[in-house]
């Protein structure tokens, strides 16, 4: 995947933006936006249907837990929110790095390795390869 330089509101979408403002705007437009957003309730990650509460350092379900690192957590929340939907490579590396490889990095690949192992932590009935699939030179999927 290749981006412009003038592409930015693409990649402030891949990272996670919902909204934007496009000039000119007023202050009730503002003012809507930021009600919009703060009323919106916060989404409940659901995984093989049981509730995952994800921090910058930590992944819960009821019973068990499991400590993050700051990348991990990150890759985690964006492959939760984008769940079903191929997440590409570049754009996971960008959430973690705010640009683009420039070149080859395996980087991401041992994130989620490191990440399946410890969500089969949390869910030790299931194998790790039913969470995270990856789509060969692609990117990731979660399932």
């Amino acid at each position: 995947m290749v981006y412009g330089k003038s592409d930015s509101l693409t990649k402030a979408f891949l990272v996670g933006c919902s909204d934007y403002l496009k000039e000119p705007w007023g202050i009730l437009e503002l003012d809507f936006r930021l009600k919009k957003i703060f009323t919106v309730p916060k989404k409940k990650y659901v995984l093989h249907e049981q509730e995952l509460m994800v921090s910058d350092s930590l992944c819960s379900t009821g019973h068990n837990r499991v400590k993050l690192s700051f990348q991990e957590s990150i890759l985690l929340k964006l492959l939760l929110k984008q769940k079903g939907t191929l997440v590409p490579r570049d754009a996971l590396y960008y959430a973690l790095w705010g640009k683009l490889p420039v070149t080859k990095s395996r980087v991401v690949d041992v994130h989620v390795s490191v990440l399946r192992k410890k969500l089969s932590l949390l869910f030790p009935h299931l194998k790790r390869e039913r969470f995270i699939h990856s789509a060969k030179g692609k990117g990731y999927i979660l399932l």
